[in-house]
């Protein structure tokens, strides 16, 4: 199946004499749907996360999951991509990059390979700074865009799915220390006189349990 276009941008008449001039580059033996699925594996991460900033800036997960992201999420992640992102990758097809790139990619930002601070207008400067957290994030956010240029069939696979680049671990440090808030009231509530003793016994191990799995995610 080609689509032409959607309709508002692309008029009834406009898609009519688009289609016609389809028609006749499949009876002459050529295949448009295949040129342009040739065209778009020939897409480069630069012109990738362009397309990702016109088309697919929404919310991957949570409650808010298919809404647009809000403009000043938007407008942090598209800048993360083109300051750390497209000096390092940008010019690379999207159809070739493979996990090692991506593991590259994060070490290049991790040392500050892509730190600048320049100055664009008076008294504004563009810094971009490195670090693993900024690694962690601009990783996450590539993702996202490779996960949208495979629902549109620009790639065939996400190089970020099988990377393994350093762990993010706040997300573990909320989860566990999630748990042991709940713990701690858990053990408020069955320390109440007429609870058996042996509850609050076992709450209290998995309290410290909890508090050691948290250390070492601190560590």
């Amino acid at each position: 199946m080609l689509t032409i276009g959607r309709f508002g941008p692309v008029t009834v008449e406009q898609a009519r004499k688009i289609a016609k001039a389809k028609l006749w580059s499949v009876a002459a033996g050529e295949d448009p749907t295949g040129d342009l699925q040739a065209m778009r594996r020939q897409m480069t991460v630069g012109a990738l996360i362009d397309l990702y900033e016109k088309q697919g800036c929404f919310v991957q997960r949570g409650r808010r999951q298919g809404e647009p992201m809000k403009t000043r999420t938007k407008t942090v992640t598209v800048a993360g991509l083109r300051n750390r992102v497209v000096p390092l990758l940008g010019k690379r097809r999207a159809q070739s990059l493979n996990s090692g790139d991506i593991e590259r990619m994060v070490a290049d930002v991790t040392s500050g390979k892509t730190s600048r601070d320049e100055k664009i207008l008076f008294r504004q400067r563009n810094i971009v700074r490195g670090g693993a957290s900024a690694a962690r994030k601009v990783a996450r956010d590539l993702s996202a865009v490779f996960s949208f240029a495979l629902r549109h069939e620009i790639v065939t696979h996400n190089p970020c799915t099988n990377a393994t680049p350093r762990g993010d671990r706040r997300v573990e440090f909320h989860v566990v220390f999630t748990r042991i808030f709940v713990s701690q009231r858990l053990i408020k509530t069955v320390a109440k006189p007429g609870v058996l003793r042996p509850m609050t016994k076992l709450c209290a191990i998995a309290q410290s349990r909890f508090r050691s799995e948290a250390s070492l995610c601190r560590s």
